[in-house]
């Protein structure tokens, strides 16, 4: 039986082959251990577990310490995600399912059914954009919960949001696609259970599912595309271009520079392992350098100041996002809580971006 986490979906969907490249395909975490951490303090602080002043410092299941930066985030995206009045509503939501060919595997941040409407919500920490529009997984998540939990369900709307809010976006931190329910089933439904059905050795190189594949470094399309790039990036160019072809070339070189950026990464990890192993690799080896000094596991600020008389202790207030989720937990207006703070604007950002998207956008902002 074949098996896969929703995670890897959008890598495999697109690139059928990649599953015989060898190398599990494991799960991915945007943001890594501390984008797992901020998964879990959402789910805790979304579930009413505990507050954002109980989790601050505290240890996350992998070990991760839930820091302010997290905790800031992630109240943002506690106060977004839609749990009233809902007929199913959960966090770290379980919606693998298998059939007789396949198991999919899958766990959603936040899912929520309300009215004849479907939401899905991930938390995506990550630096790297991720957007909603055709995203597998969370097509796969929707398709799961209606595997496991929807046989009864009249769902004829399905609202997909990827909640990311550290990097820029013209389009914010919350972006959604919304799709029918009758899609899902006919369409993207039978597009993954196929694919998961009878997965081809068929290869497909593209910068969003490249950048983390573990075969990068000896896929021979990858390969290809790369030296294809340095050849579009080395052509001379002298003149004015239009601003319609100056999209196009802002395109094909965001495309030429992720094919190149992510084979360099592969190739620079294989080549750190040989060296850490005993390879001679011509015009390279490993330098070594120290992180900043950190206090000794185990010590807290009464220790150090009962050893030395310091007080390394920091006092702050907590911010305005996390202020506004503990509002609404004790019966407050958020509003007061806006009243009271600022959003300050940043330097703008050059942003790709959908013609439909933009389009939507400015109509909301109208």
């Amino acid at each position: 039986m074949f098996e896969a986490d929703a995670t890897v979906l959008p890598r495999l969907m697109n690139c059928n082959g990649s599953h015989a490249m060898g190398g599990a395909l494991a799960p991915f975490i945007s943001g890594g251990d501390e984008g797992e951490a901020a998964r879990y303090a959402a789910a805790i602080l979304a579930s009413g577990q505990a507050t954002s002043q109980q989790l601050r410092g505290t240890k996350a299941p992998n070990g991760f310490f839930i820091t302010d930066e997290i905790l800031e985030n992630v109240a943002e995206y506690v106060l977004a995600i839609k749990q009233d009045n809902a007929a199913f509503n959960a966090v770290w939501c379980d919606v693998s399912f298998a059939t007789d060919r396949f198991k999919l595997t899958g766990i959603a941040d936040h899912i929520s059914f309300v009215g004849a409407t479907l939401y899905i919500d991930k938390l995506v920490f990550g630096w790297g954009i991720v957007e909603p529009k055709d995203n597998w997984e969370l097509l796969a998540l929707a398709y799961g919960w209606l595997q496991r939990y929807g046989a009864n369900a009249v769902v004829e709307t399905i609202v997909m949001t990827i909640h990311q809010p550290r990097p820029s976006h013209v389009l914010g931190r919350q972006r959604e696609w919304i799709i029918e329910g009758k899609d899902l089933l006919n369409r993207y439904g039978r597009s993954i259970s196929e694919v998961l059905s009878a997965p081809s050795k068929t290869l497909r190189t593209g910068a969003a599912w490249c950048r983390k594949c573990p075969a990068l470094k000896r896929c021979p399309a990858a390969r290809e595309a790369a030296m294809n790039a340095v050849d579009v990036a080395s052509q001379a160019q002298n003149e004015v271009l239009p601003d319609e072809m100056l999209g196009q070339e802002l395109d094909a070189l965001q495309a030429a520079s992720a094919a190149i950026e992510n084979r360099l990464k592969a190739l620079q990890d294989d080549a750190t392992y040989r060296l850490k192993n005993g390879a001679v690799i011509s015009n390279y080896s490993l330098g070594s350098e120290e992180t900043a000094r950190k206090w000794n596991e185990g010590l807290d600020p009464s220790f150090i100041k009962m050893l030395t008389g310091l007080d390394v202790s920091v006092t702050k207030m907590i911010t305005p996002t996390q202020a506004k989720a503990l509002a609404k937990q004790n019966g407050i207006a958020p509003a007061v809580i806006d009243g009271l703070s600022r959003r300050d604007s940043k330097a703008p950002k050059l942003t790709r971006v959908s013609a439909n998207d933009l389009a939507k956008h400015k109509m909301k902002g109208n």
